[in-house]
């Protein structure tokens, strides 16, 4: 799934998210415009909840912030590139390892 989530600065925001990654079944989460400065542990869960990994690249001042999550038992993520704008990785599906390259881009 990728979604434009706006900022997720709020709690609540954050709420939404994580029902919908549950409801959903979400493997594989792109979310830009975090708005977060950093992405801790702690929020990290609040988002996706359990069950997942993730890489982040930070808002800058008011703008930006991409968070990449992915489920650890389905994907395996590797070659991170972190951009000013963008976060590129290689992510295989431990199943058939097959794999592929995904960008997160957002404009300044």
């Amino acid at each position: 799934m990728v979604w434009n989530v706006r900022g997720l600065n709020s709690r609540a925001r954050r709420n939404v998210v994580r029902e919908l990654v549950a409801q959903e079944n979400i493997l594989l989460l792109s979310l830009q415009e975090t708005k977060l400065d950093c992405c801790s542990e702690n929020v990290f869960r609040e988002i996706c909840g359990v069950g997942f990994d993730f890489l982040s690249l930070p808002a800058m001042n008011t703008r930006g912030g991409i968070l990449l999550a992915w489920r650890c038992n389905i994907w395996s993520v590797s070659n991170p590139i972190l951009k000013q704008y963008s976060l590129t990785v290689k992510i295989t599906m431990l199943a058939s390892g097959e794999s592929w390259w995904i960008s997160s881009v957002y404009g300044p």
